[in-house]
């Protein structure tokens, strides 16, 4: 009864309103899906998604003028898909994008060596650059270095990019300081208290809702877990300054709790070394018996129930079980080594500052770690991120 109809039907009698109609069609006959999260959501919170996104689309730009973009090099970035989310953080840059390839091209290194006066040098420290660092060294040029944020797998969603791009070094070592070990040495963290620890009590609840079930608990379980990771892992070639390598680490653990059960979690993310590992550990008989993980069939969260104890060289991961309350022990110099908060085998006279877990996280988390909402195209703080994960 809603439209002039030339075409007779005798089904349909029955009179309705347009709400009526458009909530027979709208609300309860059709299904809506989250292509980011891939669950089902309601169509209310489809609607809400559609008018965030319209309200972005529909800001007025706060000022016509047209201001120059200051050049940025990305050296070393191969994935489209790290470009557009790298755009959006940095609207204010023209971002050069270069591969690894396209660096042996001998007229691109001339065109980044004559513009870099004008120009922010950003190099990938996940990929090998190893020889044009020093390249640059020699053009008297200062890099900045790109890596994922610290625990970004563990706290990001697919929504969300975490990553972080540090002016001095990315990767720990006992000779050369990053930003991040320079901010813990001397930020004024009395001064924030109240803020960290609003920011904590968020981070904790998050942590206590997704992850309970590898909070630690009180009653010793006698299961210890190696973390292991190859010697071509760019944080081990910087921060493995007694050169462990992973049956160095489980044979310490071995003679230290020749009682316990022994795991080993393979962290790195070289092939050829996920390869060799199982079969390094059946050769060596001396160790007994050892569970051997790879973190791309089990994530470390579920391989941390339980545990006791971690032994450690340079992994991120070692942070994740010390926030779980896991004791851990440091075999190198991770960004988290030194504070207080681990046993450290390795003595940095730099880092004898006392830290607070609190203090340690939200350093690392909220000031040192970036994060681009992918929906959004936009920076965020990261406790946006853990109450959108949370939720």
């Amino acid at each position: 009864g809603l439209t002039d109809d030339r075409q007779p039907n005798a089904r349909r009698t029955r009179k309705l309103s347009v709400a009526e109609v458009f909530a027979g069609a709208y609300l309860l006959y059709m299904r809506y899906f989250d292509p980011i999260y891939k669950v089902e959501i309601t169509a209310e919170e489809a609607v809400k998604q559609l008018v965030k996104l319209r309200e972005m689309e529909s800001k007025p730009e706060a000022s016509t003028t047209v201001v120059p973009k200051r050049l940025m090099w990305m050296l070393g970035f191969d994935s489209s898909e790290l470009h557009r989310h790298l755009v959006a953080a940095y609207p204010e840059h023209q971002l050069n994008f270069v591969s690894a390839e396209e660096l042996t091209s001998d007229l691109c290194l001339n065109q980044i060596k004559s513009s870099a006066s004008a120009a922010d040098v950003v190099l990938n420290a996940t990929a090998p650059m190893f020889g044009y660092k020093m390249l640059l060294d020699e053009w008297k040029i200062k890099p900045q270095h790109f890596a994922m944020a610290p625990l970004s797998t563990w706290l990001s969603s697919p929504r969300y990019y975490g990553f972080v791009i540090d002016p001095l070094e990315y990767y720990a070592s006992s000779e050369q300081p990053t930003a991040l070990e320079s901010m813990l040495l001397n930020n004024d963290f009395a001064a924030q208290q109240d803020v960290i620890d609003t920011w904590y009590m968020q981070y904790m609840q998050y942590l206590t809702i997704v992850h309970a079930d590898i909070i630690k608990d009180d009653s010793p379980k006698n299961r210890v877990m190696v973390l292991a990771q190859s010697l071509t892992d760019p944080d081990m070639k910087a921060g493995n300054v007694l050169g462990y390598n992973t049956l160095d680490v489980l044979a310490l653990a071995r003679e230290e709790q020749p009682n316990a059960e022994l795991i080993c979690y393979n962290t790195s993310a070289d092939l050829e070394y996920a390869k060799e590992l199982p079969l390094s550990l059946k050769r060596a008989k001396s160790l007994g018996k050892i569970t051997y993980i790879d973190a791309s069939k089990t994530d470390l969260q579920a391989a941390l129930r339980g545990i006791d104890l971690v032994y450690v060289v340079t992994a991120d991961a070692g942070l994740l079980a010390r926030s779980c309350g896991i004791k851990v022990i440091t075999l190198g110099t991770p960004f988290y080594a030194g504070w207080g908060l681990t046993e450290d085998r390795v003595f940095l006279a730099r880092r004898q500052r006392p830290l607070t877990l609190q203090q340690l996280l939200w350093a690392v988390l909220h000031v040192y770690s970036r994060y681009i909402d992918t929906i959004y195209k936009r920076v965020v703080p990261v406790i946006d991120v853990i109450a959108t994960t949370k939720q």
